[in-house]
């Protein structure tokens, strides 16, 4: 592959793509792919949000995990057991009937679920979210047995 032009990789990437295309791809290789990318978050494209947000719970010495797996899907962030998520760019409003399956998925898997908005002009990603999740895993610790609950900033 290193001695392979980047035409050559093309055709072979695109080759690739079209045996695959309009196949089903099974629960056990989506699951695979999301530990994979767990696993290698350095590999994984992150928004600029994400990367604030980081900085936001460093700050306040918060443990996290980014890209964390919940079956066959990454959240951008586990902290305890909240799974957050990072909704910037208009994309993600489109998105809203993936984030349909996506979100009862996370909650029942065990998951509290929060959600930020950062879209230009109107970010709610500024440090006061990340002192709500600090709010938020305390109100949740204090009882493990609560049901899973779903927020948006």
């Amino acid at each position: 592959m290193s001695k392979m032009s980047a035409e050559g990789k093309s055709r072979l990437t695109e080759a690739a793509h079209e045996a695959v295309r309009g196949k089903p791809i099974s629960g056990d290789t989506l699951k695979l792919a999301a530990l994979s990318r767990e696993r290698n978050p350095d590999r994984t494209l992150h928004s600029d949000g994400e990367a604030l947000f980081t900085e936001h719970l460093a700050e306040r010495g918060l443990s996290f995990t980014p890209q964390k797996a919940i079956g066959p899907y990454n959240v951008d962030f586990a902290v305890a057991t909240v799974a957050v998520e990072i909704l910037g760019g208009g994309w993600h409003a489109a998105k809203h009937a993936r984030h349909a399956l996506r979100s009862p998925y996370i909650l029942d898997a065990g998951w509290h679920l929060l959600m930020i908005w950062d879209y230009e002009g109107r970010s709610a990603l500024r440090p006061e979210a990340a002192d709500y999740l600090v709010t938020f895993l305390d109100e949740v610790g204090s009882d493990p047995a609560a049901a899973r609950q779903y927020r948006v900033i």
